[in-house]
C-alpha cells in the first residue's frame, strides 16, 4: 500500500517539477534569444545561426530552472495533496512523515542526477560551442564591414557602404585601410563585392580611387583605377586567440589547471568554478529537505499552508544565496568552499531532523490518543 502511495505522489511530483521547468525555461529562452535577433535582421545571418545559438543557451537555463522547479514542485504538490486532504488519509493509513517525505527525497535524487550530467559535459560543451560562434561572428569581416549607412572600424580597417543588395554587391564604397600605421590609405569606388577565399577575405572594387599621402613630403598622390583588389585577411601574427573562459571549460581542466600557463587569479577561479559544479546539484537535497520541513510539521490547514510555503522559499532562497556568495567569496579565501559545503550538510542534516522529530512526535501524540 505505502508502495503505490509513494509512486503516486513521485508521479504527481515528477509531472509538476517537468512542466514548470518546461515553463520557465521557454520563457527564459524567449527572452534571451530576443538579444540574437539583431544578427538575423542587421547582420545578415541565416536563422540556422540565430537558432543555433539560442539552443546552446538551453543547458545553462535548465540548470538555472530545475532547482527552482523541484522546490515549488514540491510545495506545489503536497500543498495540493493537503489541501484534498489526501495526506491525512495517507497518514491515517500509517505513512509517517519520512515515508511521505520518500517520493520528494527520489525525485530529489533523480534532479541532481541530471543536474550533474548537465552540469559536468553538456554545460561547458553548450558554451564552448556558444562562445566559438559568437567569437566567428563578432570577427567575420563580412558581417561587420558591410552595414549599409554605417561606418564601421574593425581590425584598424574603415569602411563604409551607401547600399547593399541582396546579391552581396557593394553600392558607394569608402575604405579607410591603417593596417600599416606608417603608410595608411583611402579607397572610393562606385560600386564592389566582398569575396571569401580558403586564404581569408578580400574586397574587389571598382570605378574607383586611391589615395594616399606621402609620409616624407606630406603630398596627397591619387591613383584612379578600373579595378582593385584589396586583401582584408588578418596576418596570422596578428590574429588573437580566444582563451577559454572557466565556464567554458570541463571539470577535468578546472581541477588540474596548467600551472604554467594559468595566473593565481585564474586558477583560483577555475576551482571556483569546479566546486560551483558540483555543488549546486547538492542544493536540490536542501530545497527538499527545507520544504518537507517546513511543510510536514504541525497540524495540516485546508484553508492552506501560505505561510510554511514562503517560509520554505525564503529559507531556499537565502541558503542559494550563501552558497553562491561563498563560492565567489573563495577566488579570495580558500577557506569559504569548506564553508560551503559544511553549509550545506548542515541544512540537509537539519531538515533530516526536523522531519524524523515531527514524525516522532506525532508518533507520541498517537499512543498518548490510544492509551
Amino acid at each position: 500500500m505505502i508502495k503505490i502511495l509513494n509512486h503516486y505522489i513521485f508521479r504527481q511530483l515528477a509531472l509538476a517539477t517537468f512542466f514548470i521547468t518546461v515553463i520557465f525555461t521557454a520563457a527564459l529562452w524567449l527572452t534571451q534569444s530576443l538579444r540574437f535577433v539583431d544578427i538575423v535582421i542587421c547582420r545578415g545571418f541565416s536563422m540556422t545561426v540565430f537558432l543555433k545559438m539560442v539552443i546552446f543557451l538551453i543547458p545553462d537555463l535548465v540548470s538555472i530552472v530545475l532547482p527552482m522547479a523541484t522546490l515549488i514542485a514540491i510545495l506545489f504538490t503536497y500543498n495540493r495533496l493537503s489541501g484534498d486532504s489526501e495526506l491525512i488519509v495517507m497518514r491515517m493509513s500509517g505513512m509517517s512523515n519520512l515515508a511521505l517525505s520518500a517520493p520528494a527525497f527520489s525525485l530529489a535524487a533523480t534532479v541532481v542526477a541530471l543536474l550533474y550530467v548537465i552540469n559536468l559535459y553538456f554545460l561547458p560543451l553548450s558554451f564552448q560551442r556558444f562562445k566559438d560562434m559568437e567569437h566567428h561572428i563578432r570577427n567575420n569581416l563580412t558581417s561587420y564591414l558591410v552595414q549599409p549607412g554605417e561606418f564601421t572600424s574593425l581590425k584598424r580597417i574603415t569602411i563604409y557602404v551607401r547600399e547593399r543588395r541582396q546579391t552581396g554587391e557593394l553600392k558607394g564604397i569608402l575604405l579607410h585601410d591603417a593596417r600599416n600605421h606608417k603608410t595608411p590609405f583611402t579607397l572610393i569606388a562606385e560600386q564592389g563585392l566582398i569575396v571569401e577565399n580558403p586564404d581569408g577575405m578580400s574586397i574587389i572594387m571598382f570605378n574607383g580611387n586611391r589615395q594616399q599621402v606621402d609620409a616624407k613630403t606630406g603630398k596627397p598622390s591619387i591613383l584612379m583605377f578600373d579595378a582593385y583588389t584589396l586583401d582584408l585577411s588578418i596576418p596570422p601574427d596578428q590574429k588573437t586567440r580566444r582563451e577559454r573562459k572557466p565556464y567554458e571549460r570541463f571539470l577535468g581542466d578546472l581541477l588540474n589547471p596548467d600551472l604554467s600557463q594559468e595566473t593565481p587569479k585564474m586558477i583560483k577561479k577555475l576551482y571556483a568554478e569546479a566546486h560551483q559544479r558540483l555543488m549546486i546539484p547538492l542544493t536540490v537535497f536542501c530545497f527538499a529537505g527545507i520544504a518537507l520541513a517546513f511543510f510536514l510539521r504541525g497540524d495540516y490547514n485546508r484553508r492552506g499552508q501560505g505561510k510554511k510555503i514562503a517560509s520554505a522559499i525564503g529559507a531556499c532562497g537565502l541558503l542559494e544565496i550563501l552558497i553562491i556568495s561563498l563560492v565567489n567569496l573563495s577566488e579570495r579565501f580558500d577557506f569559504t568552499i569548506a564553508l560551503a559545503y559544511g553549509a550545506i550538510a548542515v541544512c540537509m542534516a537539519a531538515s533530516v531532523w526536523m522531519i524524523l522529530e515531527n514524525s516522532s512526535r506525532r508518533a507520541h501524540q498517537r499512543e498518548r490518543g490510544v492509551t
